[in-house]
């Protein structure tokens, strides 16, 4: 079990209204412990299939709804690390250059230098790393960045954290905080990055030296108690200095608003990697960690990594590695550290680049993880052209209420300049596989820089207005100046993409769908319908998706809906009213476990709203069906039937109706246990069966019963008549039931086993013996033979 350095400190730090907050307090203290015992071992997981790109059968991912620049090159610094958050009115875009605020439809608000949105902590003109997110809880904003980066500054080295006052992101509405590392002398912080649940911000930062050499030293990771950040009070946080498990443990946004816990996913063998030529590649392991407690008494603990049984390099054998149209020089990988983690439904989802294959690498892939919460892999699946022409890398995912996924990506080939991607996933995808790449931006030209850094990851997040769509902010390689192979002339640009998922249109009481005439039939589906605000229980249903419908019947009478064809079990309610609130509960029925929903009411010549249920969040395709009731009348009825006993006897009818009719036989007037199907039948039979049967055919609308059939039961002896001696010959007639087979059977001397069959004819018949007088005393008898 590898053993780590490990310390927990509590600092207090002021909220900053317009003026620097130093915060200067850091220490870390160190005791030797070992990862707890429990710690969770992960199997390796099945191959992370990849999405190829070329199966005809998958489908394009959605194009966007929304599209529009973010942020242009301003060549102040490079790369532009990009970044950016959405909110319920505007989106803000956050790179080392500048911050920008939009509305949703991309029209500026403000643009303004990074540096500037700082200045409430001090005036820095070193600020990078920049990251921003969305509470959609508090609807706050969160950003952090770090301040005077590398390892000869040790005098001002810190990270800094900002939140909004409210879900107003103008510059001059947020609480900021400085937390400096330069008291100790000896460290520094870099690529601080940000996760939150409901109790925390988490921050997490990579640690080095600072004069010595800059060598990897541990991780940092800082705790803070949101409410008071939120409050614009003085902020407790807990400062913990972890040692010997490497780089980059990526904390998660967490949107399970009652998550009392929060977890953090790392590449072990990447995360502490320092990209050169000619590294040594090393396959992939992940490790899941996790803090959890009591606010100011944390804990953090490690799950035990596991390897994959399909491995991959942790960075490229080449600093400038992803190739780009029209010009040799190649573009900047980075490694495959991860840089975006989200939490959605006790499940952990996390993307990052990768490196293809292990030996003689020769393509960047994205690759991306579904954790159970216990640390098991439940999918997993790539974005990799094996042919090697297509690179794909600095990838964010985000996670909807349904479980539907966007992963937004860079694209780099030799037949292409480098664009902006993503590719989609709906819930009930097939496990481990994405819809295909949707080039949303195309690159412009040549990018060609000094150094050709493309930056360090890129933001993809669900839409807090419905926690269904999505929103994404990726890379491009802009228009350069000319002539574009200069290395100063190339341009990179930022670009949003909102990617609407599809909904169903009646999803809410206030869209809900027009039915017309007196009978009718209309297709819906539950997939990802939603219980609204106000909207009560339909027929005790608490956990719904419900789709809505209105109707006005023609004319007054009796009504009857049904959702028969529908593909899982539903509720079925009626209502009047105006308003989702408010509404009267006229009818309503929760189908069996078949799934179909039934209801009849007399209604009036007036509006009535129908909502169609999924049962228990049951996500399906639906039928809804409305028509007038009619009450059973027969086709066919049972008749007279004349059987022998040890046969069996069937009796039949049919009857049709609206809604659909039911079957109950009776016995004498009273009803048979079990017997309620369109036939029945009776087997082996005995003369006390003799008697009139009958069935009742009913529905929701009345009942009908049918004819009397008498059955009449014989025993199997038949008749003599008619016995004849004459000239030799004797002969009698064999009489019972007319057209009823009988079998002549003779015997010289009555034993059950000397009978001898003789004849057999349908009665009444004669059987005539030629030969009497020569025969031996006799025994005739006759048969029924079915």
């Amino acid at each position: 079990m590898k053993h780590l350095i490990f310390s927990f400190l509590v600092i207090v730090c002021s909220a900053v209204r317009g003026q620097a907050q130093d915060e200067k307090a850091f220490m870390y203290f160190t005791n030797d412990f070992e990862l707890p015992t429990n710690a969770v071992f992960s199997g390796a997981p099945p191959p992370p299939p990849s999405t190829g790109f070329s199966p005809s059968s998958q489908v394009n991912s959605p194009a966007p709804a929304v599209s529009f620049l973010g942020l242009a090159d301003n060549f102040v610094r490079l790369p532009p690390d990009t970044h950016g958050a959405v909110g319920l009115s505007n989106v803000v875009t956050m790179l080392n250059t500048e911050v920008r605020i939009q509305d949703r439809s991309g029209n500026v608000i403000v643009t303004t230098n990074l540096s500037g949105f700082w200045n409430g902590v001090g005036v820095y003109s070193n600020i990078t790393d920049p990251r921003v997110l969305y509470d959609p809880f508090a609807n706050r904003w969160i950003a952090s960045a770090m301040v005077n980066f590398g390892p000869l500054i040790n005098t001002s080295n810190a990270v800094l954290l900002a939140v909004s006052r409210d879900a107003n992101p103008a510059l001059t509405n947020w609480y900021q905080y400085r937390i400096g590392t330069e008291t100790n002398g000896d460290l520094w912080a870099d690529q601080p990055v940000t996760g939150f649940n409901k109790d925390w911000i988490v921050m997490q930062g990579n640690l080095s030296r600072t004069f010595a050499s800059g060598a990897p030293f541990g991780t940092w990771i800082l705790i803070f108690t949101k409410t008071n950040l939120y409050a614009g009070m003085a902020a407790s946080f807990r400062s913990n200095v972890i040692t010997g498990i490497g780089y980059s443990q990526t904390p998660a946004v967490t949107l399970d608003p009652t998550a009392t816990n929060l977890f953090l996913v790392q590449n072990v063998r990447g995360s502490n990697q320092i990209v050169s030529a000619g590294q040594t590649n090393r396959a992939g392991l992940m490790r899941l960690y996790e803090i959890f407690g009591s606010i100011g008494s944390e804990t953090i603990r490690s799950f035990d990594h596991f390897a994959t049984n399909q491995p991959w390099a942790d960075a490229p054998p080449v600093f400038n590695f992803a190739p780009q149209l029209g010009f040799a020089t190649n573009i900047y990988n980075n490694d495959s550290r991860v840089r975006s983690v989200i939490t959605r439904s006790n499940s952990i989802w996390c993307a990052h680049s990768i490196f293809l294959p292990v030996t003689n690498t020769s393509r960047t892939a994205v690759q991306w993880w579904q954790f159970s919460s216990d640390g098991t892999v439940r999918q997993s699946g790539r974005i990799d052209d094996s042919a090697g022409k297509r690179f794909f890398g600095f990838p964010s995912i985000a996670i909807n209420r349904f479980g539907d996924a966007l992963i937004g990506y860079s694209s780099f080939a030799t037949n292409q300049y480098a664009s902006a991607s993503y590719s989609y996933r709906n819930f009930h995808d097939e496990v481990g596989t994405l819809q295909m790449e949707r080039v949303y931006k195309a690159g412009e030209g040549i990018y060609h820089r000094q150094v050709q850094r493309w930056g360090d990851y890129s933001a993809t997040v669900v839409d807090p207005v419905n926690d269904t769509d999505f929103w994404t902010i990726q890379e491009y390689a802009a228009t350069p100046v000319e002539p574009a192979t200069a290395n100063t002339n190339g341009r990179w640009g930022t670009w949003w993409a909102k990617v609407e998922v599809s909904k169903p249109a009646n999803d809410y009481f206030t869209n809900r769908i027009t039915l017309s005439g007196a009978a009718g039939s209309t297709n819906g589906t539950t997939i990802r319908a939603t219980r609204e605000t106000g909207e009560t229980n339909h027929a005790g249903n608490t956990n719904g998706a419900s789709l809505w419908y209105q109707w006005t019947p023609p004319s007054a009478g009796n009504v009857f809906l049904d959702t028969v064809g529908s593909a899982a079990k539903t509720a079925l309610a009626v209502y009047t009213g105006t308003a989702i609130g408010s509404l009267t509960l006229v009818t309503n029925h929760a189908g069996a476990l078949s799934g179909a929903s039934r209801v009849i009411f007399n209604a009036a010549a007036t509006n009535y709203h129908i909502a169609v249920d999924g049962w228990n969040g049951s996500m399906a395709n639906t039928l809804l069906q409305w028509q007038r009731p009619t009450t059973p009348v027969f086709v066919t009825e049972p008749t007279n039937q004349t059987k022998y006993v040890e046969t069996s006897v069937t009796f039949t009818a049919q009857a049709v109706g609206n809604p659909g009719v039911s079957y109950q036989w009776r016995f004498e007037g009273a009803n048979i246990s079990g017997a309620t199907n369109a036939s029945y039948t009776r087997s082996n039979l005995v003369t006390n069966d003799t008697g009139g049967y009958s069935v009742i055919v009913s529905n929701s609308v009345g009942s009908v019963t049918s004819a009397t059939a008498q059955l009449t039961v014989l025993n199997h002896a038949a008749t003599f008549a008619d016995a004849l001696w004459t000239n030799q010959t004797f002969q009698f007639t064999v009489a019972r039931e007319v057209s009823f087979n009988y079998i002549v059977q003779v015997s010289t001397n009555l034993s059950t086993t000397n009978w001898v069959s003789l004849s057999t004819n349908a009665a009444p018949f004669t059987y005539t013996v030629t030969d009497a007088t020569n025969s031996p005393q006799r025994y005739y008898r006759a048969l029924y033979k079915p």
